[in-house]
Parts: C-alpha cells; sequence; structure tokens
C-alpha cells in the first residue's frame, strides 16, 4: 500500500468544498460513463484510464473470451489477475498532440482520430489525444462504403470510447493549489512514486492525502494519525450499516 506523504482536511460547507463537490459530481457520472460503454459492448469489466483521476475506459474484459468477436477486438494481454484485456482492432497507437492555443480543434483523417476533450498537461499546454488507426491496403484504397462492417464498427467503438468524460488528476491538483514543483530538487525526484490524491468525508470534513504539500485556502494540515482514525472511523460505520441493513431484510 503507498502512503501519502501529506495529510489535510476542509470543511465539507467551505468555498473549497463547494468546488470539490461539483468536480466529485464530475467524477461520479464520469464513472458512470465508463461502466455504461462497457456494458454496451458487452464487457464484464473495463479498465480506467490510467493518467486520469475519474472517467475513461483504457481497455474492457469479457466473460467468456471463446465469444470475442476478435475482427473487432484486440488482445492485449492478461492482467495481474489472469483477465485478458482487450482494445478495439482498429487502434494501432495512441498519442497527444500539443494545441496551438485551446480553441483549435484537429479534424479526423483517414488514419487519425482525435479526442475532442482538451487536456492539460503539467505546465498548462492544451493538448488532445488521438489514435491511430489500423488500416489493410483494402481499407486505404476503398472509400468508406467499401470498408468491411467490422472495420465502421471497430471505429464506431473507438470513438465512443474516446468522448467518455474524463477528470483528469490535474485538475485535482489545481483545486488542491498542489506544489508539484517539489516533486524535482536538485535534479532529482523527490516523489518516488506520483500517486492521484485520496479523499473522503468523515464528520462534516473532506479528508485528503496527497504526494505534493497543498496551499488551498481552508485546508488544514492533519497527521497520519488522526486521518488514518478517521477513516477507520468511516469503515467501521460502513460496516454496522451493511450489517444492520442485512439484519433488517432477514427479519422481513
Amino acid at each position: 500500500m503507498n502512503m501519502a506523504r501529506y495529510y489535510y482536511r476542509f470543511d465539507f460547507s467551505s468555498a473549497l468544498g463547494k468546488q470539490f463537490r461539483s468536480i466529485w459530481n464530475e467524477c461520479t457520472k464520469a464513472e458512470r460513463a465508463a461502466e455504461v460503454f462497457a456494458k454496451k459492448v458487452g464487457a464484464e469489466t473495463y479498465y480506467s484510464n490510467p493518467s486520469a483521476f475519474a472517467g475513461g475506459v483504457e481497455c474492457v474484459s469479457f466473460k467468456d473470451t471463446s465469444k470475442v468477436n476478435q475482427k473487432l477486438w484486440r488482445s492485449l494481454g492478461k492482467d495481474v489477475d489472469g483477465y485478458e484485456q482487450w482494445e478495439p482492432a482498429v487502434s494501432r497507437r495512441s498519442g497527444i498532440m500539443v494545441l496551438p492555443c485551446s480553441d483549435f480543434r484537429p479534424s479526423d483523417t483517414a488514419t487519425r482520430i482525435y479526442d475532442r476533450r482538451i487536456v492539460e498537461d503539467k505546465e498548462g499546454h492544451p493538448s488532445v489525444k488521438y489514435i491511430e488507426l489500423y488500416r489493410d491496403d483494402y481499407q486505404k484504397k476503398g472509400s468508406r462504403s467499401k470498408m468491411p462492417y467490422y472495420v465502421r464498427e471497430s471505429i464506431r467503438i473507438e470513438r465512443a470510447r474516446m468522448t467518455l468524460p474524463v477528470v483528469s488528476v490535474e485538475r485535482i491538483y489545481r483545486l488542491l493549489q498542489a506544489d508539484q514543483t517539489a516533486a524535482v530538487k536538485n535534479g532529482r525526484p523527490t516523489v518516488v512514486q506520483d500517486t492521484a490524491p485520496t479523499f473522503f468525508e468523515y464528520n462534516g470534513k473532506i479528508y485528503v492525502g496527497c504526494d505534493y504539500e497543498c496551499r488551498a485556502d481552508g485546508m488544514q494540515t492533519v497527521g497520519i494519525d488522526a486521518y488514518v482514525q478517521a477513516k477507520e472511523t468511516l469503515l467501521r460505520l460502513q460496516r454496522d450499516i451493511e450489517a444492520m441493513s442485512k439484519s433488517d431484510k432477514k427479519g422481513s
């Protein structure tokens, strides 16, 4: 388990709390959209975008891999638990295109489709993700109408995947005013592994664990003992509520 380096809390009803709740609602919607996408393509589960705080689908897994249409899907191998991961077969590779300005949107081409969502890097440069499409010689010579159905369907799935809402980790860092410049000192990294901030609500407070020092107004520093105690108390309350709910169902 990776432990954060800094621990904070802030009031749920504060100005910072209101901003956090707004972003958290977006996170909830993004996760729901990813679940709906996975269900529509018949996947049993999905793997979130590793570069996002919430939302997005990097790849999916199916309950019965023998029934996977491999004209639509390409295997990426198995994860650490032995589940096979799949991506749309039309995807060849992905990348990031830095934009000249935030109003510019590149147009899709025959071999590349672009995400329509702006992604900001640590320097704040506007950019978009893109997917290189795999097409054989037959498809390159023909028009869209001459493409096999499975190519059109795989592109449709890929476009749907690319338009899923995503909440970036950088947006969370900006909300918390995290000092990411402290990650490097004298040319050497001071953070061994950059992990996304963690949050939980308890007793009218939002608790935060973060790899970086945060300076947003309203954030109070707490020790790791206070952080862990609040977390354990919350988990204990949740277990008690679940036990009571099961007991009520048995009695009815």
